[in-house]
């Protein structure tokens, strides 16, 4: 299987600033690839300016992949899935 390519939040903000955003997208689609943000707090901070950067359904695209990959590594985790002890 291919590694997914690497992305983040932060960086998307910077593609968004460049006014490139939308050939980031399709790696976002990947959630393997999402790199969370070392502050969760800031977190939120970022997906507000990367919303006023992009459009309703991209926004929600990258919302769903977030949550996505958090949950594919809850459930990877061994403290999160004690049967996998």
């Amino acid at each position: 299987m291919n590694e997914p390519a690497l992305w983040s939040l932060d960086e998307l903000i910077v593609w968004g600033s460049w006014g490139r955003l939308t050939e980031r997208l399709p790696h976002v689609a990947d959630p393997r690839g999402f790199v969370p943000p070392e502050d969760p707090e800031r977190a939120r901070d970022v997906l507000r300016s990367l919303q006023a950067l992009t459009d309703p359904q991209s926004f929600r695209w990258v919302l769903v992949s977030c949550l996505a990959a958090i949950l594919g590594q809850s459930a990877r985790s061994p403290a999160a899935n004690p049967r996998a002890s």
